[in-house]
């Protein structure tokens, strides 16, 4: 990249971010693969450290989850399998769901109830009082 493109790069950002500590909420919606994915995460950590309202939306839910673990639970490397197979069981705070397939994306959502099994004496399954769930995640 030339030093001009370069610069134009950081213009860009300096004024989305301008934008967003200007708007009133943020709505980051669902998406595919990983272009601007920690852009995004940064504009999750924004909102939640300002409590500027903030709604997301499939892969912005996934996202706030992931700036969630990284921010507050101190994992540094918390990822989506989706988008890295090779994250240890510790920095997997979202999974690729197995009925999902990678090559085909858009319109093969999962709709519906989904049975979760949870992991023994874990938060979830202290408040949920149960062992096993089926929500719609």
């Amino acid at each position: 990249a030339t030093e001009e493109a370069e610069e134009q790069q950081i213009s860009l950002r300096r004024d989305a971010w301008k934008r967003l500590k200007e708007a009133d909420g943020v709505v980051i919606p669902g998406g595919f693969g990983q272009r601007a994915l920690e852009g995004m995460i940064n504009a999750i950590n924004y909102s939640r450290t300002t409590k500027k309202p903030f709604l997301g939306v499939c892969l912005g839910m996934q996202l706030a989850v992931i700036e969630y673990a990284r921010s507050v639970l101190g994992r540094k490397h918390a990822g989506s399998t989706e988008f890295d197979k090779h994250l240890t069981q510790e920095e997997q705070v979202v999974i690729f769901m197995p009925e999902g397939d990678a090559k085909k994306m858009g319109g093969t959502m999962r709709l519906g109830v989904r049975k979760t099994k949870l992991r023994k004496d874990s938060i979830m399954q202290n408040l949920y009082g149960a062992k096993v769930i089926e929500e719609r995640h």
